[in-house]
Order: structure tokens, then sequence, then C-alpha cells
């Protein structure tokens, strides 16, 4: 089958895995530009064309490229798209199977549109997931050194973030939280200076930035930290539990959905005994990824999805 993948520049990572495992079996072409034309000619191409996103490209190309309508279209919506009000400007008829990352987006997204589930042939909810191999694994054993990987942005907790490291350190000053990711508004970019200076925090937390070895990045730390207030399928978290890493998960918005209830707190004083106290059951974490989220069975399932009439 010729599929085209089309996604906005920048915002294709979650692709990278299933183009590639899907290449094996099927004939497929890259969009990943903002470009009109090179989009149109890859619709007119391809026999099933997938929009990633539901986002402002998706948007266009739904309500104005009537060669849609003659192709068979899957649409994945992530949990950005239901709520900066995308869902009610999508021209939902032309898309044959809209997929969701978690079945709690699926809610929200229902909630506000309860016409697609009339309009869209077919609902699925198919997590995002993560390629076990790409990531070295080892026992973790009890240490100082937590990981955040995420861009730092209100949707992220960061406020939380900070006040957690704070009590955390007020119990041993040796922990430190190292994030991966851009501080995207200015805002918490001065919140963070001036908190950090006032909570005396300048040693134990690193901004590394945007980091493309994330694996290598991990190989010093022995958790990895959630304080969203809401997420789709997080792929960071997902990435570090494969390598080992102990999740230490906020109940956001949806997490009681995805992970077991021993890897969530509710209070800063249980996020700190989770890190002070008890095992690193590194295996287990791994072993969780690869039965629910693992790529290969994620292929397996979206291999369903694409043959389906």
């Amino acid at each position: 089958m010729r599929i085209a993948f089309i996604c906005p520049p920048g915002s294709q990572t979650f692709l990278f895995g299933i183009v590639r495992g899907l290449a094996d079996r099927h004939d497929i072409r890259t969009c990943f530009s903002g470009d009109r034309l090179e989009a149109e000619q890859a619709i007119a191409w391809a026999e099933l064309v997938w929009l990633e996103w539901a986002g402002e490209l998706s948007i266009a190309l739904t309500q104005d490229v009537p060669a849609l309508a003659e192709r068979r279209v899957l649409c994945r919506l992530h949990s950005y798209e239901a709520f900066n009000g995308s869902v009610g400007r999508m021209n939902w008829s032309v898309v044959d199977d809209l997929i969701f990352v978690a079945g709690h987006i699926r809610e929200v997204v229902v909630a506000q549109a309860p016409e697609i589930q009339r309009v869209v042939r077919r609902l699925h909810v198919l997590p995002n997931a993560v390629d076990p191999d790409r990531f070295t694994f080892r026992q973790r054993e009890p240490g100082f050194d937590l990981a955040f990987i995420g861009s730092v942005n209100y949707k992220k907790g960061p406020m939380l973030l900070l006040h957690a490291l704070r009590e955390l350190v007020q119990v041993d000053r040796r922990y430190r939280l190292s994030i991966a990711g851009e501080v995207q508004d200015l805002r918490f970019a001065l919140y963070f200076n001036q908190m950090t200076q006032a909570m005396g925090l300048q040693e134990n937390l690193s901004l590394d930035g945007w980091i493309d070895d994330v694996d290598g990045w991990l190989q010093d730390k022995q958790y990895v930290v959630c304080t969203s207030l809401l997420e789709g399928h997080p792929v960071g978290l997902m990435e570090a539990m494969a390598a080992g890493l102990k999740p230490v998960i906020h109940r956001y918005v949806g997490a009681s959905g995805i992970f077991p209830e021993e890897l969530l707190w509710n209070s800063i004083p249980q996020f700190v005994r989770m890190v002070t106290t008890g095992p690193i059951q590194s295996a287990a974490y791994r072993e969780l990824i690869c039965r629910r989220y693992s790529l290969g069975g994620q292929m397996r399932r979206l291999e369903g999805i694409i043959n389906q009439a």
C-alpha cells in the first residue's frame, strides 16, 4: 500500500519508529513540511494518508483539499490538540480512522465533539510506543540523580517540580535534578532563576537543554520524575523506564490508566518517600514497557488498523 505521512516540520518525532516499521511492507512517502504543494503531491500519490497531529496543517488540508475525500485518511491525535480548539475546526468527514494515544484523551475529545463518533468511521486508542532496544538497560541502585525529560512549559508542572526538589534536598543535599528540554516560556525561566536562588538549589538543578542522545544522558541517573498536569502518553518517561530508571509520577490526569498505582504520588511528602525509600525494580519497569508499550506490539496493532477495509 502507498502510505503518505504528513506532519508539520519538527513535530515528526513520534513517527520515526512507525515509518521504519512499515517500510518493509508498504511503499512510504514522508512529507514533514508545511509546504502546501508538497502535501498535496503526497496526497495525490497515496492510497492511505496519515495526518500526524490534528493541528493547523491537518485542519487546512481537511478543509481545503478535495482529493482527501478520495483517499483513505488516518489521523493521529495526541493531547495538545484536545485543548487548543483544533477539534472543532477539523473536517472530520474526510477522516476514516482517528487514533487517540490514550483513552482519557478520547474521552476529552468526544465530550467536545460528540459527532466525531458518527462522522469518523472508526475510532482507535493506540498508545505511543518505545523501542526498548534503543535504550541501554541496567539495574539501577539507589542514588541521588533524578532526570526530568520534556520541555519546561505550564503543562509539565514546573512549579511543582521545583518545590518537590526543594523538599527532597531538605532530606539530603546530595540530590540533584537534571532537565532534558528547553524552557519554553520566559516567565518560567525567570521563575526558575529566582527560586533556585531563593531556595538555595543552585547546586541541585541542571538545565541541560535539548538532548539528542537521551540514552547516554540517562546513564548516570536513577530516577525519572513527572510533575505534569495532564499527559497523553509520555514517551520520555517510558524511555527512561526502559533503561531501568525508577519512575516517580505525579498523578496527572490520565496517569492511573497507564501506570500502576505504586508508581504514582499525590503529594510532595509522597514524592520524597518514593525517592528516598524502597528498592529500584529496574527489570520490572522495563518489563512493563515491553509488555504494554513496545514498538513491536504497536506495529502489530497498526497493521490491523491499516488492513481494515
